[in-house]
């Protein structure tokens, strides 16, 4: 009896499809979403308020020093100013004698909002409402994060199995072609 070049190369897919359920396992478990306590302002006179929402571009994100304490697990702090326009509000005293503060807007790489922004992170502090706030929301907020995470991951792993199962299929199809061999037998019959 000849090798069985067809079932050699069922296994050969069983075990790469295999090894891509073990990955897509490994990415899902090991590669958690990557969550951060957001506070955010939209004026310098706004106070930081807690959101799960992304901080992304135009929005200017700011890393903090602190962390905040979670269900027992310490957090990483971002603070986020959000954008009217692509610019930021920020605050300079006026030259007159009143000291009166007007908002000013201009983009995240000028050196008056660079300073405006680095004094709001220097003096940002957490208050009793905002660690409230954040318990309460965070952690709705990192399941939900979890959830999109092993949504995207089983979808990606159900892609690259339909791959595996309709290119095994069309290599069979296309092999049994060119040998004369029946679809769902793997040798010529004989006779």
């Amino acid at each position: 009896m000849g090798i069985n070049w067809f079932e050699g190369g069922r296994r050969v897919s069983y075990l790469i499809s295999g090894i891509g359920i073990i990955v897509g396992v490994f990415v899902l478990f090991s590669e958690g979403p990557t969550t951060y306590v957001v506070f955010d302002t939209e004026t310098p006179d706004d106070p930081w308020t807690f959101t799960t929402t992304p901080c992304d571009y135009p929005d200017l994100s700011e890393y903090t020093a602190r962390n905040i304490l979670i269900g027992g697990k310490e957090e990483d702090i971002i603070l986020c100013f959000r954008t009217k326009d692509t610019k930021i509000l920020y605050k300079r005293a006026e030259q007159d004698t009143s000291k009166q503060w007007t908002y000013w807007t201009n983009d995240q790489y000028n050196e008056e909002v660079s300073n405006y922004v680095s004094a709001r992170v220097e003096n940002f502090r957490l208050t009793p409402e905002m660690i409230r706030a954040a318990n309460t929301g965070f952690s709705n907020h990192r399941w939900s994060e979890w959830k999109s995470h092993a949504f995207e991951t089983i979808q990606w792993t159900g892609a690259f199995l339909i791959f595996m199962l309709v290119l095994t299929t069309a290599v069979g199809w296309i092999v049994r072609g060119f040998a004369g061999i029946p679809q769902g037998h793997d040798f010529r019959p004989k006779g």
